[in-house]
């Protein structure tokens, strides 16, 4: 990884991974003040800060590709193949015109918002058996977001805690930046595990076409290389977002008694609450792309081959577009948040984030469970930049009521 500084460029040298796991949004709002576009020698590439950097660069496809040599993706070595958002159009296009139709509003309302139901209150109920002072977490936000996704996918023959610990494996190979060989050894692992998962259900949905993923894959013209890498790349990605979504949204209702009182008076719903939680906490803060010509952006004298990644938990955190951005406030004037990006490669998975957490499990959560409270066993502890979320989240509830 290169360590130096461009000589045409400002360089941000006092960035440290460190930090940014610990609390990125400082270090994002210097960025985004000596910036907006940095180089940044810890991660080898440059960085956007601010909201106009960040969708202009998802507006520009042909400057800032998505595509990334073989030999040099942390993502392709993990999946063992290229997704998707390592394509461009028109390949990005043919893989994700075969990927939406499952996850878009008319098959979630048709087929998944049962789904959703029923897994809500089967982890609502194993995480009241944990008893009071339970870590949400481990109990119901990540369990409830990988048995989703396995059902969506289409994974009969595995179980929740199988694509929970595929999740973390293949998220820690896209970041092992330092080549980590017990990482690589892991997603070898899981890589195989997946592979041997979909081709045991093939014969099934070839004869049994429905609405999940692997349904539609399977009766698409997609070579099996490209199936086998967006199944991948859903599952390294789609648990984070509503995992992490429902938590920080529950956290926040529960130390914001004055942003609660909004919701229990019918001024704003659930999936306001998404909404504002997507922003405040964004579960996924970084995508990277890679410049095509020489240009200048924001300032910064881009070439060539550089490498340029998004912020996106900075862009949601720029206080030119968001008023006291670091405050969770449904009341804020309205602005479109950057949590799910922008332009062609908008996260598919949107459309299931917001119903399984703002429709589904959010409001059932402060349905069934009477006096939903943050414990004072320990303090709530949260992690990470690329992917940031709670780690622990300990509540404590009064009373249990049946839906």
């Amino acid at each position: 990884m290169a360590t130096t500084i461009p000589e045409r460029n400002k360089g941000a040298d006092w960035v440290s991974v460190e930090q940014l796991g610990i609390d990125p949004y400082p270090t994002y709002d210097r960025l985004r003040h000596e910036g907006p576009v940095m180089w940044v020698p810890t991660l080898g590439r440059h960085v956007t800060a601010s909201y106009a950097a960040a969708v202009g660069v998802e507006d520009d496809p042909e400057t800032f590709t998505a595509w990334e040599p073989d030999g040099h993706s942390t993502m392709l070595r993990t999946m063992q193949g290229r997704p998707m958002n390592r394509k461009d159009d028109p390949g990005h296009l043919a893989d994700r015109q075969v990927e939406v139709p499952p996850l878009r509003p008319r098959a979630i309302k048709r087929t998944w918002l049962d789904v959703f139901d029923r897994t809500s209150d089967r982890f609502i109920n194993d995480f009241v058996a944990a008893g009071p002072n339970a870590n949400f977490m481990t109990h119901f936000a990540g369990p409830y977001a990988a048995d989703n996704l396995r059902q969506i996918i289409g994974f009969p023959n595995v179980d929740h805690s199988d694509v929970k610990r595929w999740s973390r494996d293949l998220v820690d190979g896209i970041g092992n930046v330092t080549d980590d060989p017990a990482i690589w050894a892991r997603t070898e692992r899981t890589n195989a595990e997946i592979d041997a998962a979909i081709a045991e259900m093939i014969p099934y949905y070839r004869e049994n076409a429905d609405d999940t993923l692997l349904s539609g894959f399977l009766h698409s013209e997609l070579p099996m290389e490209s199936i086998v890498a967006n199944i991948k790349l859903t599952i390294s990605g789609g648990m984070n977002e509503p995992q992490n979504v429902v938590a920080s949204a529950v956290h926040a209702l529960l130390t914001l008694p004055e942003q609660r009182a909004l919701v229990d008076s019918g001024t704003y719903d659930f999936a306001a609450v998404f909404d504002e939680a997507v922003r405040w906490k964004t579960p996924i803060g970084m995508f990277p792309r890679t410049v095509t010509r020489d240009t200048e952006y924001f300032g910064a004298h881009l070439r060539s081959g550089d490498k340029i990644s998004v912020l996106t938990g900075a862009a949601n955190r720029d206080g030119a577009v968001f008023e006291r951005p670091a405050e969770f406030d449904l009341a804020r004037p309205k602005h479109p948040h950057f949590s799910f990006g922008s332009g062609t490669h908008m996260c598919a998975g949107m459309w299931v984030a917001k119903a399984s957490v703002g429709q589904v499990a959010l409001p059932k959560l402060f349905r069934r469970l009477a006096g939903l409270a943050l414990s004072k066993a320990r303090e709530p502890e949260e992690y990470g930049w690329v992917f940031r979320g709670l780690t622990d989240l300990p509540l404590t509830w009064t009373s249990v009521k049946e839906d």
